[in-house]
């Protein structure tokens, strides 16, 4: 996805102040998505995910709800509308089947990777991939190959956190 994939269409994360929440609504905002970063608890974490996203010129706003209870999801998603004043649009990808791959970017430029099997890349945190395994059949343990460009390859050769294996192909 590129800068303007998702130009003024509102996306919704729920737990998007840690974990796997924060590294979607993260890769949401780079695709040009104004981000809601829904919480439950720990306003100032959501707060911090909305810094972060508005400093890399991207649209989010923190707004408090339990998902469990109806009420406050309806006061979200109005307080969605007021934010934003659109109406999100939602691509229904089915059932999906995450996986999370140990590499992230402190480590590559992950818009840049490409992998040698059918897996789509969804976001990044730091120092982890989230990925839709499809139906490959990736077993925990497991190793995905990737070919990159340029200047994945110039982040990952030149990040500490990356183990370099050099092969000598002389004939």
């Amino acid at each position: 996805m590129n800068a303007t994939t998702l130009k003024g269409q509102p996306a919704l994360v729920t737990g998007a102040n840690s974990g796997i929440g924060y590294a979607v609504a993260k890769a949401l905002a780079a695709a040009g998505a104004p981000v809601v970063v829904n919480y439950v608890a720990d306003p100032s974490s959501a707060e911090r995910v909305v810094d972060e996203i508005r400093t890399a010129g991207g649209k989010a706003v923190a707004i408090r709800a339990d998902v469990s209870r109806e009420d406050e999801v309806q006061a979200m998603f109005r307080k969605m509308f007021d934010a934003f004043g659109t109406i999100p649009m939602f691509a229904d990808r089915g059932t999906i089947r995450r996986v999370i791959l140990n590499i992230g970017r402190q480590d590559v430029l992950y818009t840049q990777l490409y992998p040698r099997v059918d897996i789509d890349i969804l976001g990044a945190s730091s120092d982890h991939l989230i990925a839709d395994a499809k139906k490959t059949g990736l077993n925990v343990g497991d190793e995905v190959e990737f070919d990159l460009d340029y200047g994945a390859m110039l982040q990952a050769m030149t990040s500490p956190y990356v183990a370099k294996v050099y092969l000598n192909r002389s004939a």
